[in-house]
């Protein structure tokens, strides 16, 4: 019985590996696409650069600077079930409430990919600049 459950850890394990590996891939898909189609970003957008590793440990994969709003955070996925699994935790208030999240999957090209990224952008940037009418 030992012995099934080692394996059974091992093939967690492994498991977990290849989910974290599909994960980086998904995030460097997504900074190749924005980088290739620059040209074609909105007028809010500035930049964008990877997250720092407390960024990163609070759910956040990448920063966009906008012209605008300053920060907006955005975190990779590349499951519907790893987003929605995300967005649960936010709804539990673990991650913040304003980091968009986009699912990429694998068969999308750059062009899929960037219209994705701005759509879930833009629905984060709505929820800011209605938080600042409340505040304001």
């Amino acid at each position: 019985m030992k012995a099934l459950t080692r394996t059974s850890r091992l093939f967690s394990l492994v498991g977990h590996e290849a989910v974290v590996r599909k994960g980086r891939e998904t995030e460097v898909r997504v900074l190749d696409a924005l980088m290739e189609r620059q040209n074609k970003l909105p007028e809010w957008f500035h930049t964008v650069y990877p997250a720092t590793p407390d960024q990163d440990h609070k759910g956040i994969d990448y920063v966009i600077e906008t012209h605008d709003l300053g920060k907006v955070f955005l975190q990779v996925k590349s499951s519907e079930h790893f987003a929605r699994r995300f967005r649960f935790k936010q709804s539990r208030r673990r991650y913040n409430r304003f980091i968009a999240v986009v699912v990429i999957l694998e068969h999308m090209d750059n062009g899929r990919i960037v219209e994705s990224v701005i759509r879930s952008i833009e629905k984060s940037r709505s929820l800011i600049m209605a938080e600042h009418r409340k505040c304001a």
